[in-house]
């Protein structure tokens, strides 16, 4: 399953996915979203550096509201949660597939997620895109939300499971 067209990338961390499907896969464009403020920096200078300009960068938690919300932060910076706690936060926005997508008048092809824990929350917030266009969905989740994320979406997609260190990656589309 090859990434084209347009592009979401939850929990963009410091955009390897973004650029390689810009670069190698020759996506159409990018919407790369990421909530922690070091990695978004990092994020936009390596697109930059790599001389990539079809994305757009969104310094945000995606999940199921428009608010501010909690990100819990660890000492590997691509795994900082808004659903695992920690004694270090900070505030950020938070904001929902389907109003950040509700101008754009292209097709979603593809959406990557990959949220530590809040998988759930990004698909409450994205059902209006999901049912519009049914891109193809990646998920990157925990055996904890396996089930329910095969449950809400079992018959809508097709899916498809792999193992990957320790992890559990799916994907599913119509």
């Amino acid at each position: 399953m090859e990434p084209k067209g347009i592009v979401v990338d939850c929990g963009a961390h410091i955009g390897l996915f973004t650029l390689r499907c810009l670069k190698s896969l020759h996506t159409t464009f990018c919407i790369a979203i990421e909530p922690n403020p070091l990695n978004a920096r990092l994020l936009r200078m390596n697109l930059l550096m790599n001389g990539v300009e079809k994305f757009l960068l969104i310094e945000a938690a995606t999940g199921s509201s428009n608010d501010g919300i909690k990100l819990f932060l660890n000492n590997l910076s691509s795994r900082s949660s808004i659903v695992r706690k920690t004694a270090e936060y900070i505030r950020v926005k938070q904001v929902k597939l389907d109003d950040v997508i509700s101008a754009l008048t292209q097709r979603i092809d593809f959406i990557k997620i990959d949220v530590e824990g809040a998988e759930l929350e990004v698909l409450k917030g994205a059902s209006k895109l999901i049912e519009r266009d049914k891109p193809v969905l990646v998920i990157e989740t925990g055996n904890g939300n396996l089930r329910r994320l095969l449950d809400r979406l079992k018959n809508h997609y097709k899916i498809y499971v792999s193992h990957f260190g320790g992890v559990q990656k799916f994907s599913w589309k119509m």
